[in-house]
């Protein structure tokens, strides 16, 4: 039996002034992935799976971009996929930033491992955190239940 498909993007971000324009292709660093987050992802946990110092501001990560948590909620296999691209591309009002995510699904034949994963990734993009940011999705995942 499927649980519901969930897709969660949290903008983790800190407060700063912003000093000339943000790069029209902003790079997105993954920071740190797992197949078994959950939505109880905690910092000791983001940092035990990554190579992040080991002192972290008290909001947010990187007072010059945006830090993002996408997740896929708990899933019934393995074999579901969070895949980002190596940038977003700038809105063509020039006003915010676009992040397409591509949420996958293992075939139906396919040889998964038979638990319970919940796959989420810690992301950077090179953007100030008060840049307005879209995040679309799609993929076998998403299209499957519908999500935008």
């Amino acid at each position: 039996m499927s649980r519901p498909f969930l897709a969660l993007a949290i903008a983790l971000t800190a407060t700063i002034g912003c000093s000339g324009g943000p790069p029209s292709s902003p790079a997105v660093t993954v920071l740190a992935r797992s197949e078994h987050c959950g939505l109880n992802l905690s910092w000791q946990r983001i940092r035990a799976s990554s190579e992040l110092p080991a002192t972290l501001p008290q909001v947010g990560i990187f007072e010059d971009s945006t830090t993002l948590v996408i997740s896929m909620g708990s899933q019934p296999t393995g074999g579901f996929e969070i895949v980002l691209p190596e940038t977003a591309t700038r809105n063509p009002d020039g006003l915010g930033i676009r992040l397409d995510v591509r949420l996958d699904a293992p075939p139906p034949d396919a040889m998964v491992t038979q638990a319970l994963t919940s796959p989420c990734a810690l992301i950077r993009i090179d953007t100030p955190p008060d840049t307005p940011l879209e995040v679309h999705f799609s993929g076998t995942a998403a299209e499957a239940r519908n999500v935008r």
